[in-house]
């Protein structure tokens, strides 16, 4: 075991991350000597088990070294022209004020015994964001033994003196300990005359995870109807959309001693796996295209060839490969599983999706493929797309499919320019041709979050979008053209609203644009209305918002005038 990253706060006191390749899955059933015979496919996340907790110093794809200090070349400072990166095992708690953390683990109601398993390690630095690493969490309880593979990265930001989070990917996986003769999981720094650069080493195939002295051997079969409640200590620094693969997930998130505490219960999703081999008598040019379909640069597929191509199922590629592959995959799964994982990426959201928003919820599938990013938001919809096989693995079998989103209440009002009174929404489901297929759907708010369920519905490529409304008191005649002052006839409307329509304590006034390049007016103008309703009623609390014409269904000019 090799520590790394010790005292540096010292001195202190006075980009592309490291990125885990897409896991190379095949089936158990399949005989190796068969990647010899033919050219397969392979739709797979992009990492798979745990990694090695390490820290890297990065000037190029040559010349990349392992951090055993913060010093030199691998220095935390503002003159710090090369990348540094972390890639860690988050460790178990060790008081209530750490950062990014495995706090508790309950299934079936009890709670479970962690143990951190043996790997490289890193001292963390929380004045810099940085989080301890280790090896991953062993789980044991009455169902047995699971590992929580928690898997954070970073990177150092020289302007801000601080490490930025850029990913997270968590999987509880049920294992069966196998003891045994095997090498240690390590990082390896391999040095030659012209480069230098870092790897791993000692992984077993056979294993999701091994030491020197015990291999842990997946068991997903096992996580069948478990309900499952996760509890992790986060940094103000993640922000974003959780995605993942659960059911009825059931998330919270509040703030304890200066760090974000989820407590997440969910049962496991029932999915499948994406895998085929190309009949190359059914290749053409649909077929080539799906291949590099989003790729800016791809090497394409050559006639003839065998082995194995991995594609990660979050990319674009991956929804064009299920739809042009049909007559190859037969639109049959390779393999049914279970999983119980989730994750959050970069926030790259605006306004009310901002990463100064924090965490603002989670969507979830039991989809082997789905987009990379959150859901987005356009013409008044969120919109996530999502894809699998029509049947499961033997055939016959229909694959049904669920799509759950938890959105938080404020930002859900932030996006539509909503008052703080009850909402209702829509969920929509659509394939390939735009239309809408039958699903089962629920719609709730409580605690401060809207949640949202759709499922039922029989996989191929599905549009999941969800459209949240509110009524409207009144509606503002339009202003005419650039205008942010209230005519006569407006302030007169409004006044008789206050009087007849609009009784609660709270207004909020929503602005209505053209296009972005209008929000700035449309702001200006519902801010023009709040303030003459405060001079009707000075009592009133009142907000702004500005939305889009073809979300709000009204002309441009126009303010929506909602109350509590």
């Amino acid at each position: 075991m090799k520590k790394i990253l010790g005292a540096v706060m010292g001195c202190l006191l006075t980009a592309i991350a490291w990125a885990p390749v897409s896991a190379n899955y095949t089936p158990s059933t399949l005989d190796p000597i068969e990647l010899s015979r033919g050219q397969y496919i392979s739709l797979a996340d992009s990492s798979f088990g745990p990694w090695s907790s390490r820290v890297t110093s990065r000037a190029n794809a040559r010349d990349e070294i392992l951090c055993e200090t913060l010093t030199g070349e691998c220095s935390v400072d503002s003159k710090q022209a090369r990348q540094i990166s972390a890639n860690l095992n988050w460790t178990i708690c060790d008081s209530v004020t750490e950062i990014d953390c495995v706090k508790s683990l309950k299934i079936q109601g009890s709670s479970y015994d962690l143990k951190s398993l043996p790997g490289d390690e890193v001292d963390g630095v929380q004045a810099l964001f940085l989080p301890s690493g280790a090896g991953p969490v062993l789980a044991s309880g009455p169902e047995g033994d699971f590992i929580i593979s928690t898997r954070g990265e970073y990177q150092f930001d020289p302007g801000k003196l601080q490490f930025l989070t850029r990913a997270l990917d968590v999987e509880l996986v049920p294992v069966v300990i196998q003891p045994g003769n095997y090498e240690e999981i390590r990082m390896v720094q391999n040095d030659a005359m012209s480069s230098r650069t870092v790897g791993e080493r000692g992984a077993n195939p056979k294993c999701y995870f091994n030491t020197a002295s015990v291999c842990y051997q997946s068991d997903p079969a096992r996580l069948a109807d478990l309900e499952i409640n996760l509890q992790l200590q986060l940094s103000s620094k993640w922000s974003g959309f959780f995605k993942g693969r659960l059911t009825q997930p059931l998330l919270k998130l509040s703030k304890n001693n200066g760090v974000q505490v989820l407590n997440l219960s969910a049962q496991p999703a029932s999915t499948h796996k994406v895998f085929f081999k190309v009949n190359w008598d059914a290749y053409g040019k649909a077929q080539e295209d799906a291949i590099c379909f989003g790729s800016s640069w791809c090497e394409g597929l050559r006639v003839g060839a065998t082995g194995l191509r991995t594609q990660l199922s979050s990319a674009p590629g991956s929804i064009a490969i299920i739809q042009a592959f049909g007559k190859h995959h037969l639109d049959t799964a390779a393999e049914d599983v279970y999983e119980w994982s989730f994750g959050v990426g970069r926030s790259i959201g605006e306004n009310c999706l901002a990463p100064n928003r924090g965490l603002v919820g989670m969507v979830t599938s039991n989809a082997p493929v789905f987009q990379a990013g959150p859901p987005t938001f356009q013409s008044g919809y969120l919109t996530y797309d999502i894809a699998g096989l029509h049947y499961a693995s033997d055939g016959k079998t229909l694959n049904i499919g669920e799509y759950n989103l938890q959105i938080r209440s404020d930002v859900a009002r932030c996006l539509y320019g909503f008052s703080n009174a009850p909402v209702s929404a829509t969920v929509q489901v659509t394939n390939e041709a735009g239309k809408q297929v039958v699903a089962t759907k629920v719609v709730s708010e409580t605690d401060g979050w809207l949640r949202l369920n759709a499922n039922g519905f029989t996989y191929s490529k599905k549009r999941v979008k969800v459209k949240i409304s509110q009524p409207v008191q009144a509606t503002l005649p339009t202003f005419t053209a650039e205008s942010v002052k209230l005519s006569s006839s407006q302030s007169s409307f409004l006044k008789q609203a206050l009087a007849s329509k609009i009784s609660g304590t709270e207004l909020t006034c929503t602005g209505v644009y053209s296009s972005s390049a209008k929000a700035s007016l449309a702001k200006k103008q519902a801010e023009a209305t709040c303030a003459a309703a405060k001079k009707f009623r000075p009592s009133l609390k009142t907000s702004t918002f500005v939305t889009s014409a073809s979300s709000a269904g009204v002309k441009v000019g126009s303010v929506l005038l909602r109350s509590n």
